[in-house]
């Protein structure tokens, strides 16, 4: 209704604003869907519902001698704490691997020989400034650096997923009373921890790299909020993904051939098809150019719908590698 006198021109510039009727309806939604979750929240209840059999008991029963059993060691350990323990574990277990150590080696050596060679320079020419700005060494980070941590995702995800079952110690494991969200975000988190310290290392060669260039406006923030977090949410997503295909693969192979299958269809695809929309391709955002002068302005709204968009399509993901988590023995 809002957009239905308008013309092609108006269609394509201008976008309906959230009032009036379009505001009224969000906001009718919304609250019956809240109300509807509200209330099956109220109803809902994991005890056990006793019926009226249960509640007669037979007159032998009742006059039985009491039996004592022995006292039973209560667990104390809550469900975080079997959390972090179970992260420091997985953590320290892939983080000090030789494949690992090479990958990090391998690639924080080329990215500092990117930062030599193309610090100071734009197309193959010097800059008219000759200072290496944060905004030019993380393009570079970026495009040197992140081929490996999409190695790192796909490989370590496989190996984390199938770590005890590789170890013939699954039986052991899923025996313990630890939920199977605590086995998933455990391992998820390892991952996000390992291609964080491979960011980190790489801020820490470009500050080291502009200092050495007499460049000392660092701009910490924006290191952060460029690698850590933007990039850093799109890794999360595929982390996420990663997670769900070797959860529902029959094997460690079938999940890394599937894995990368769709890594590629999804990066190369939808080019080849011209959809430019970013609301099938898997973690598609805007880029954000960033100036010194304007910041990213023009892109930060766009870019925040689309993360939010994604972050709530993901969390599905994540919910339903919950629901098929690999516990127990495989049925033969």
């Amino acid at each position: 209704m809002v957009t239905k006198y308008w013309t092609v021109a108006d269609k394509n510039t201008l976008s309906a604003s959230f009032s009036g009727l379009l505001l009224g309806n969000r906001l009718l939604w919304v609250g019956i869907g809240c109300a509807a979750i509200a209330i099956g929240y109220m109803r809902f209840s994991f005890a056990e519902r006793r019926t009226k059999s249960k509640l007669v008991q037979p007159r032998e029963t009742q006059e039985a001698p009491m039996v004592v059993s022995p006292p039973v060691l209560q667990l104390t350990d809550s469900s975080w704490a079997k959390l972090w323990g179970s992260f420091k574990i997985h953590f320290r277990g892939m983080a000090t691997t030789p494949a690992f150590i090479v990958i990090a080696a391998i690639a924080s050596v080329i990215c500092l020989l990117a930062l030599a060679f193309e610090g100071t320079q734009f197309q193959g020419n010097e800059t008219y400034q000759t200072f290496p700005v944060t905004y030019r060494v993380i393009d570079l980070i970026r495009g040197t650096l992140y081929y490996f941590v999409i190695v790192v995702i796909t490989y370590f995800a496989g190996a984390l997923v199938w770590k005890d079952r590789d170890e013939r110690i699954s039986e052991i494991a899923d025996a313990t009373p630890t939920p199977e969200w605590v086995s998933y975000a455990a391992r998820l988190a390892t991952l996000v921890g390992m291609v964080l310290l491979i960011q980190i290392a790489a801020i820490v060669a470009g500050v080291v790299f502009q200092a050495v260039h007499g460049y000392h406006r660092f701009q910490f923030g924006l290191y952060v909020h460029e690698l850590l977090f933007r990039d850093g949410s799109g890794f999360l997503f595929l982390a996420v993904l990663a997670f769900l295909v070797h959860a529902l693969a029959p094997n460690k192979y079938v999940g890394y051939f599937v894995f990368i299958t769709f890594f590629v269809v999804n990066t190369f695809l939808w080019q080849a098809l011209n959809v430019a929309t970013h609301l099938v391709q898997f973690a598609g955002r805007p880029k954000v150019i960033y100036s010194d002068f304007f910041g990213d302005a023009p892109y930060r709204c766009a870019w925040n719908w689309f993360t939010f968009y994604w972050s709530l399509f993901c969390a599905l993901l994540a919910i339903a590698t919950v629901m098929f988590w690999p516990r127990g023995r495989a049925e033969r």
